[in-house]
């Protein structure tokens, strides 16, 4: 159990939001079949990493630590497991490397579209979801080493290499994903703008067989010529096309921003935390009791229940979705269908 009564109240009902607002997210994405794309696949697997973490965290934080500690090797997996913050580290990293990918995958879509059709499949999807989980495991699981039980109670043991393995955590849980996202971001809002200021390019019309008789009649009566039928076709398919070109751009810029800001709130969240931790490791003394401190574990905690947050209120498509499984209505439906096969 949280021993401290503010932080217990604060992680309880960010556990609660994010258990409530990450459900919602995973049942819209898998009820609303227009919605089943690449990207929102992987927005959905990190929403279960973050219903998780929300879950382990509401848990953890209330339920009371037993008065005698089991003995033997069910105590040492007690310590190192559930009363050490392991998992939930571990499902943290999880969710900042899903993150990443789901960052990178927008990334190649839109400024690699050829190599990305190529490329990425359901099957890819299946193999970054899995490699994340592989590679947090094997990565994070090492830090059990650090506690363990002595004389019936959860010790933390000291390490030698304290400082290097601070600085190698702050590297690979924060400062590395932060920059490869932060590049990636700017590339495609760089890309994007170039898009914009660009004139859509004119298609032309091929002169059909019928087209010079209706110059020479309009030479000849001096009456005005009608368009033939295969000239107004060709002028609604242009049309459609540009449409169709808008509506493409509006529903890439609308998904980047959604995920611009879902990296903003990353940023925000856990740089504070990520520095007093980093610190701590070089050797400088923190104070756990101390406010300031709180608010960093209470700011890299909300991360996991923001999401839901920001989907809700930027991202069309998740709000669409979210009405058509409350209202069971098939015309907008058919809108989330229009809005998710261009994306």
């Amino acid at each position: 159990m949280e021993p401290v009564v503010s932080l217990r109240i604060a992680k309880t009902i960010i556990g609660l939001c994010g258990i409530i607002g990450n459900s919602l997210i995973c049942v819209v994405i898998y009820r609303v079949s227009a919605l089943r794309n690449l990207t929102n696949a992987l927005i959905c697997h990190q929403a279960f990493i973050d219903l998780l973490s929300c879950l382990f965290m509401l848990l953890h934080s209330n339920i009371p630590t037993p008065s005698q500690l089991p003995t033997g090797i069910a105590g040492q997996l007690y310590c190192q497991l559930w009363n050490a913050p392991v998992i939930f580290f571990t499902l943290m990293v999880t969710s900042t490397f899903n993150l990443m990918i789901v960052t990178m995958e927008r990334y190649f879509a839109i400024i690699f579209p050829f190599q990305y059709l190529r490329f990425f499949s359901r099957r890819t999807n299946i193999i970054l979801m899995l490699g994340v989980w592989i590679v947090t495991l094997s990565y994070k699981l090492n830090d059990m080493s650090r506690y363990g039980m002595k004389n019936g109670t959860c010790i933390t043991r000291d390490v030698e290499w304290k400082k290097g393995l601070g600085i190698v955590q702050f590297l690979i849980e924060y400062f590395i994903p932060l920059i490869v996202m932060m590049f990636a971001y700017v590339h495609i809002m760089v890309v994007l703008k170039r898009s914009e200021v660009r004139v859509a390019p004119t298609v032309r019309i091929p002169p059909t067989p019928a087209m010079p008789a209706v110059e020479n009649k309009e030479q000849q009566t001096g009456e005005p010529s009608r368009p033939t039928a295969t000239t107004s076709q060709q002028q609604q398919q242009t049309i459609m096309m540009n449409a169709l070109d808008k509506s493409l751009r509006r529903a890439r810029r609308n998904t980047f921003k959604t995920l611009a800001l879902v990296y903003l709130a990353f940023l925000i969240c856990w740089t504070p935390n990520s520095f007093i931790f980093l610190l701590w490791n070089l050797g400088l003394q923190v104070d756990n009791s101390s406010v300031v401190y709180r608010i960093t574990v209470i700011m890299a905690v909300s991360n996991s229940a923001i999401n839901f947050v920001i989907y809700g209120f930027k991202y069309k498509q998740f709000r669409k979705g979210l009405k058509v499984l409350l209202q069971c209505d098939e015309r907008l439906a058919r809108n989330v269908t229009s809005f998710a096969e261009i994306d």
